[in-house]
């Protein structure tokens, strides 16, 4: 496959919007991109896990609700050192992997902390209540007050990019 034939793809899908397969054929269309080309396209990018299958708007709505209820139940579990690696998502159908550390983050927002600082300072709390120490990205637990905020701080702002941008549109929690 050649970038002509993902380019078009990538660029309708870049607004992390849902979009149906009849929308993109629409704009391959015009970009003289065959449905093979397109199908077998969408094929690579999923399997790449680029793009995600989502279920019809009816079974979302059914089973959102129950899903934000487990996801919310396996985040308080990770509290309690239980190491669970996945929340379910009600979008896609499947679960999705999250550290620990970014599920305690993820705990900390829906527990309704939204400024920075207090999601750190929580998230710090939750650390030592369940006895467990901040690493950096090299294993090293900081040895200051200080150096433990300004890591979760580093750690924060990653989540705030990715992960917590991720579960929302995912529908992990109810936001």
């Amino acid at each position: 496959m050649h970038k002509e034939v993902f380019e078009p793809i990538i660029d309708c899908l870049s607004d992390n919007k849902i979009h149906s397969v009849k929308s993109i054929q629409k704009v391959t269309k015009e970009k003289n991109i065959s449905n093979e080309q397109l199908f077998r396209a969408l094929a690579i990018l999923q399997a790449k896990d680029v793009i995600h299958l989502v279920q019809d708007d009816e079974v979302i709505e059914q089973v959102k609700t129950r899903c934000q209820t487990l996801n919310k139940y396996l985040l308080k579990q990770n509290l309690a050192d239980a190491k669970i690696y996945v929340l379910v998502s009600p979008l896609t159908g499947g679960a999705v992997v999250m550290s620990v550390i970014k599920q305690i983050f993820l705990c900390a927002y829906t527990e309704g902390y939204k400024e920075e600082n207090e999601i750190i300072t929580r998230v710090r709390d939750l650390l030592a209540q369940s006895g467990r120490m901040v690493l950096n990205k090299d294993g090293k637990q900081p040895e200051t007050e200080e150096e433990v905020f300004k890591e979760l701080k580093k750690q924060f702002d990653a989540f705030q990019k990715g992960e917590l941008k991720f579960a929302k549109q995912l529908l992990l929690i109810n936001d």
